[in-house]
């Protein structure tokens, strides 16, 4: 789904499936649904901090960087949740700017 060192543009919200993430080689993590991946690459212009493969058939929802202002913007709960993992995988808190 997506590779550790890359750039990002779009961040996914597991709705199916169950999903590895590794760094470095080594997986660190297991995600199912209502998890999601990506976020960080994609809100602060980094490289991708992990690689996340799909462990068995699944679904996700793609979301694309440019879109994400009007979603969150419709659904202020969004944004605080994106947020708040944002935190507590060590990134700014501040990373995703609520649109006026």
């Amino acid at each position: 789904m997506i590779q550790q060192g890359e750039t990002g543009q779009n961040f996914y919200i597991i709705i199916e499936g169950t999903y590895s993430v590794h760094r470095n080689g080594k997986e660190i993590a297991r995600l199912k649904p209502r998890d999601l991946f990506g976020e960080f690459g994609t809100f602060s212009d980094k490289i991708r901090t992990a690689t996340v493969q799909a462990v068995e058939d699944g679904k996700v929802l793609k979301l694309k960087k440019e879109d994400i202002g009007h979603i969150i913007s419709s659904i202020p709960s969004l944004h605080f949740y994106i947020n708040q993992i944002i935190k507590e995988r060590g990134g700014d808190f501040l990373a995703i700017a609520h649109p006026n």
